[in-house]
């Protein structure tokens, strides 16, 4: 095979630092491996001190003493933790949804030509390996942003010795979860990206 770049046009797109699509597929699985693994961090982190946190409060419980307090104090706690969950919740919906604006107005004003993407050997624009780290960062900050809310609830846990804050936890780790970046997700967002530019 020729190593000419006007003859090979993967060649092309090498020296021109574009990707050809037969590598797209590869960049996605990267990204979707590691978006996976930042994922099954998180969650790891949260569940880790979410059990020490839990155990610490079964270690300083008295005979007598609840678990799942619904006193007012206790309830201050509980408000406090609930009210700090959801607006993580709507932060973060709201935080995904400026990303995803910005990051198609890039890529609509980088003028990508949809017919580049069906041609097997042709320079993938580099409008899209940036729309995929766009991606990536939406990911990361959405699931950072409910990480810190689930880690407050259980210090709040702790100094509360109150179970019920184990409810936002779980609620919140699903969130986290429920974000994962899989192939799928990142292919629906480069093509929802084309389906928005003119």
């Amino acid at each position: 095979m020729t190593n000419d770049p006007a003859q090979n046009p993967y060649t092309a797109s090498q020296q021109d630092g574009g990707e050809s699509l037969t590598n797209l597929k590869h960049i996605i699985q990267g990204n979707s491996r590691t978006g996976m693994i930042i994922t099954f961090a998180l969650i790891q982190g949260i569940v880790i001190v979410s059990a020490i946190m839990v155990f610490m409060v079964f270690s300083r419980r008295q005979p007598g003493d609840s678990l799942l307090g619904l006193d007012s104090d206790s309830m201050i706690w509980i408000v406090l933790g609930g009210g700090i969950a959801l607006v993580s919740i709507i932060a973060t919906v709201v935080l995904r949804a400026v990303f995803r604006s910005i990051a198609y107005g890039e890529f609509r004003g980088a003028n990508v030509d949809p017919e580049v993407m069906r041609e097997t050997n042709a320079s993938v624009p580099q409008a899209v390996p940036k729309l995929i780290g766009a991606f990536q960062t939406r990911t990361i900050i959405g699931q950072a942003i409910l990480e810190g809310a689930a880690m407050i609830n259980a210090v709040l846990m702790f100094v509360n010795d109150n179970l019920l804050h184990v409810i936002p936890i779980v609620v919140l780790v699903v969130g986290v979860g429920l974000q994962v970046p899989t192939p799928g997700k990142i292919r629906d967002w480069i093509e929802n990206a084309f389906l928005h530019s003119p």
